[in-house]
């Protein structure tokens, strides 16, 4: 017991200095949600049928034709970089950023429930500065299905697409107004994060998970930075390959390839967010 003892200790020192150094995600202890979801999932079990799921894919490919179509006319009734962050936005911005991840992340928990698995813990964070959520479907690695566990990582921007595609409908049908605006917000915060954060595999979000099980490589990162030191070891230093239990069964040239655009991308993001955050700021001289 006292070595098990001394090693929580390290692990929760260790939790703590990731919580006060993080800059850009800031993850607090959740809850288990199960009862909440038992109660919840036989009242809307329909949404993950498939004759839903083709309703939800044809609502979403009319939203883009709608916008596709009179995209000139899309742009100039969008509002200025100004307006959207002035300070009366920020807050409804919030509100709904809180709102549209727990729809997001009730997805993820209700698709997992779904197809058999548990969610096990469901919480608060703070993401590059606004709320969020976040929901722990790590059971779905029990699933045998691969695609089964594909959709449970899909399941969030599947529901948050939804939403967003028929707010679309509403802000190109309303006249400015608070409805109006509160659609054109959702679209805004559902478009720029499944983008940029949640489809995109090269950060460990949603995307990732979902590339993760396709190529059914748990651990994925992890395995691609072992590809990658193995090829830098073996080729620009004549040492040893990393051994080969630590790389990913098939295809390591490729998996450490990753590891590469993973890392690069990361910078990115770090640099938009950087100065996306200053224009914001500047706004209100505080950049």
């Amino acid at each position: 017991g006292k070595p098990l003892g001394k090693k929580r200790e390290k692990d929760q020192l260790q939790r703590l200095a990731k919580l006060l150094m993080s800059v850009y995600v800031v993850r607090f202890p959740g809850i288990a949600p199960e009862g909440f979801l038992n109660w919840l999932y036989p009242k809307c079990r329909f949404f993950f049928t498939k004759w839903c799921t083709a309703v939800v894919a044809l609502t979403c490919l009319a939203a883009l034709l709608l916008v596709g179509g009179n995209f000139e006319t899309f742009l100039s009734r969008l509002p200025d970089f100004s307006q959207i962050f002035a300070v009366e936005n920020l807050f409804l911005m919030m509100g709904l950023l809180v709102f549209k991840k727990s729809i997001h992340e009730l997805g993820h928990g209700l698709m997992c429930k779904h197809f058999g698995g548990e969610c096990h813990q469901i919480g608060f964070m703070l993401m590059v500065l606004p709320p969020a959520m976040y929901c722990d479907t790590s059971d779905s690695w029990t699933l045998r299905n691969r695609w089964q566990r594909m959709a449970s990582g899909a399941a969030g921007m599947y529901v948050e697409v939804f939403v967003a595609a028929i707010c679309t409908f509403i802000w190109w049908l309303t006249h400015p107004g608070w409805i109006h605006y509160m659609a054109l917000n959702i679209v805004f915060l559902s478009s720029v994060t499944t983008l940029v954060f949640n489809a995109n595999p090269l950060l460990r979000y949603d995307g990732y998970y979902i590339l993760s099980d396709f190529l059914e490589v748990p651990n994925l990162s992890r395995k691609a930075n072992h590809a990658f030191f193995s090829r830098a070891r073996e080729w620009g230093l004549g040492m040893k390959p990393v051994p080969a239990h630590q790389l990913p069964p098939r295809n390591p040239g490729l998996v450490a390839g990753y590891a590469v655009l993973a890392f690069l991308y990361r910078i990115f993001i770090m640099v938009c967010i950087m100065w996306f955050v200053m224009q914001v700021f500047e706004l209100y001289g505080l950049q």
